[in-house]
């Protein structure tokens, strides 16, 4: 489990990312999801990526 593997580590670099997936013009797509701002229909994913720095370089 990523929050274990954590708490072993004396400093944890968390890198994130926001992506905007927009179904608006996908006519299948766009019952259920929200809106995404400017017009757009979809879903905003935001992914994160913990990683321990490399104390050796």
């Amino acid at each position: 489990m990523t929050s274990e593997a954590v708490e072993e580590q004396e400093v944890v670099l968390c890198i994130g990312d926001t992506t905007y997936l927009d179904y608006g013009k996908i006519k299948a797509k766009r019952e259920g999801y929200g809106p995404t701002g400017n017009g757009g229909n979809g879903l905003i994913l935001h992914s994160a990526l913990a990683i321990a720095p490399n104390k050796d370089k």
